[in-house]
């Protein structure tokens, strides 16, 4: 089996065309006249080569050299003065449009001026201005201020010996029962007392600076408040302790 051998347009040529081909050749180089194709005999057997020679005879007469044309005489002149004539005609056009165009623009424009300048005159209104009055601010409300009653002692003493004094039944609890008592009447005389607003604060000071002695003055312990603490005393004394079972 013989390797696969692509074909060329060089084998595609017949050996009895290939003198009429190199000759071809070397007139598309140009290294031959063209005339040399008419003296070969073997395009008149061969169709192929006859179709060869028509072709070359094509692409030398298309790009074969052209005779030289003469310029006429004054040419080069006459171009040039045309040049010239016509930048002369757009130059002058252009003059022209400028020079009438100008006198139109100031004349809209002084009719304009003539046309605001004539108008009359509106009178301006006078709005005179009336300066407007404040009204004066008042002064807030004064801020009522809670009064706090002191806390004294023998008031709370007297309302716990009313109390007792009211109280229908006996004292039957145990003695043990007592510092729960007192315990209840410590509490009530130590609860917080709200705090004292900012225009009892001098009086609060001036009372601070007081020694003990005129504090005690300030405080009486009145005879009812002794009674009852005397009865409560009393009574708590009277109750038997009894055992629990």
């Amino acid at each position: 089996m013989t390797p696969f051998r692509s074909e060329t347009p060089e084998d595609l040529i017949a050996p009895a065309c290939r003198p009429t081909v190199d000759r071809l050749q070397l007139v598309l180089d140009g290294e031959l006249e063209a005339n040399a194709i008419d003296t070969d005999p073997h395009p008149a057997v061969c169709a192929a080569c006859r179709e060869r020679i028509a072709a070359a005879r094509l692409v030398l007469s298309v790009l074969g050299a052209t005779e030289a044309v003469a310029v006429p005489s004054g040419l080069t002149e006459r171009i040039v003065s045309a040049v010239r004539e016509d930048r002369d005609s757009r130059i002058r056009r252009r003059s022209y449009a400028a020079a009438l165009g100008i006198p139109v623009a100031l004349a809209a424009s002084l009719a304009l001026i003539a046309w605001f300048t004539d108008k009359p005159q509106q009178p301006i209104a006078w709005n005179p201005q009336v300066p407007v009055e404040k009204n004066p601010e008042v002064a807030p409300a004064p801020r009522e201020v809670a009064q706090v009653k002191p806390l004294r002692i023998g008031d709370e003493l007297t309302k716990a010996g009313i109390a007792l004094r009211e109280t229908p039944k006996a004292i039957t609890a145990p003695a043990s029962a007592a510092p729960e008592v007192f315990a209840k009447l410590t509490n009530a005389l130590t609860q917080p007392i709200a705090p004292m607003p900012d225009e009892m604060e001098p009086a609060r000071s001036a009372l601070a600076e007081l020694p003990d002695v005129a504090l005690s003055g300030l405080e009486p312990l009145t005879d009812t408040a002794q009674k009852a603490f005397s009865r409560l005393m009393r009574d708590v004394g009277s109750v038997s302790v009894k055992p629990k079972s």
